[in-house]
């Protein structure tokens, strides 16, 4: 019995123990995925539900935000949708939600994750623009962006792109350019907007469950902001 053994172990290809190998690290590694995941969203849902909002852990694609033409959603592939906030605040529509999405293929991947704020106010009609700070990689390679002649030197620290350059230039008056400006630029808050809905978020930032009233206070500001310092109706 023990040569059979040897001879059924001998007729193994080599190549079938490493493959068995990166299985059962692929599994673990989805297994510790899941429990963080839904821990997370056993951590979120109460909270939610404090702010007086509804609470959705899975989206099953029915998430209008990912019909949305803006940036942040039409980067990448394995977009995905979790722990769906929606209520108001600010007197605002407002939706709290997790988004990932991948961008290259197997060992050149790379998956952002971040929890986004949308906002959202009847009677707005915003063409697709997004805002964000310039880093070393906009100034090289993302063009010139739009310029404003009231604030000339705003372009040179925050890059604005628009799909529509003479509504922008409405859009973008002196005083939200200023708010614009003055914001903390540690945080890299990023902006983008279409129809009536505008998103507000981080990059690759994840806000921790004791943070989220925080992240819904300051965003809900930052968007309020945002609607009262420019035309946007």
């Amino acid at each position: 019995m023990a040569s059979s053994a040897l001879l059924l172990l001998s007729d193994i290809p080599e190549w079938l123990p490493y493959v068995a190998a990166v299985v059962v690290i692929v599994g673990a590694i989805w297994g510790i995925s899941a429990y963080y995941e839904r821990k997370r969203s056993e951590a979120l849902s109460p909270l939610a539900a404090q702010m007086g909002f509804t609470f959705s852990a899975k989206d099953d694609g029915q998430s209008p935000h990912g019909q949305m033409q803006t940036a942040l959603f039409q980067k990448g592939h394995s977009k995905e949708f979790r722990n769906i906030m929606t209520g108001s605040a600010g007197n605002l529509r407002a939706v709290l939600f997790d988004y990932k999405y991948t961008v290259g293929r197997g060992r050149y991947s790379h998956t952002y994750k971040q929890t986004v704020a949308t906002y959202s106010r009847n009677g707005l009609q915003l063409p697709i623009f997004e805002v964000r700070q310039r880093g070393l990689w906009l100034k090289l390679f993302s063009g010139k962006g739009i310029r404003f002649d009231s604030q000339p030197e705003f372009a040179r620290t925050m890059y604005v792109r628009c799909s529509d350059e003479v509504r922008a230039q409405s859009i973008f008056t002196p005083a939200l350019l200023s708010f614009l400006s003055q914001m903390d630029p540690g945080k890299k808050w990023r902006f983008e907007g279409q129809g009536d809905t505008l998103v507000v978020y981080r990059s690759e930032k994840k806000v921790k469950p004791p943070d989220l009233r925080s992240f819904l206070d300051e965003t809900s500001s930052l968007a309020t902001q945002f609607f009262t310092q420019g035309n946007c109706k």
